[in-house]
């Protein structure tokens, strides 16, 4: 059954029926308040605020941290670095000490090297009569069979390492002998010396000693040091 309310709304207040709301048109504009509007977008811009604030604090702690780590990298580095070059000093300091040990070293035993060829070079029925060292060979005048020294213009040749001029020491051997067979195979026997090298025949001579024929001769020879194995 369908009832319909005809009285009016002060009726209707009096006999208790209560107002039903009435929905706003669609071309009515709602009723906000404009100071509610602002604190909310003051709200949203102060929590963005905020947040960016701790963001950016967080990323200056992170990088404050970062800077903080390669600067103990940078000292321990260079502590590293300080060390190694102290160590490579005293390693040249080192090597140069070992060069001038081992250099006196090699000059040292030069003459019981060359002494020790000699004799074991020797044929028989063949004597020495002077081992006599010749720096510069070429300069002395009085050597025979020598080459002259080249001129003050003419630049000198150069000597290669192990030569008789690197090594500085030149020998003048004299001596005496029967034959000159034996002559040859001492001056064979000295060249196969892994001591001696650029064994030369200076000159001989046939003369008598003590009513003997003998023959007397002077030999040239240069030291060197062998490589070491």
């Amino acid at each position: 059954m369908v009832r319909i309310n005809l009285l009016s709304q002060p009726e209707q207040k009096k006999k208790g029926f209560a107002p039903r709301p009435s929905l706003p048109s669609l071309g009515t504009r709602p009723n906000v308040p404009l100071p509610l509007v602002g604190g909310v977008v003051f709200l949203l811009l102060l929590s963005g605020a905020v947040f960016v604030y701790f963001s950016q604090n967080r990323r200056m702690s992170e990088l404050d941290e970062r800077i903080d780590a390669a600067l103990q990298d940078s000292t321990r580095y260079s502590r590293a670095i300080t060390r190694i070059r102290d160590i490579e000093s005293s390693q040249s300091a080192i090597a140069a000490r070992i060069q001038a040990i081992q250099s006196v070293d090699q000059g040292r035993f030069r003459w019981a090297h060359i002494m020790e060829e000699l004799s074991d070079s020797l044929p028989e029925y063949t004597w020495l009569t002077s081992v006599v060292q010749k720096d510069d060979l070429a300069m002395d005048a009085a050597a025979p069979g020598t080459a002259p020294a080249p001129p003050q213009d003419q630049a000198a040749p150069e000597v290669a390492p192990g030569s008789a001029g690197a090594q500085g020491t030149q020998i003048e051997i004299t001596g005496v002998t029967f034959s000159n067979l034996t002559l040859t195979r001492f001056m064979t026997s000295l060249e196969n010396s892994p001591f001696l090298e650029h064994v030369s025949l200076v000159g001989s001579n046939r003369s008598v000693v003590d009513g003997v024929d003998v023959t007397t001769f002077a030999l040239t020879a240069a030291y060197t040091q062998p490589p070491t194995s």
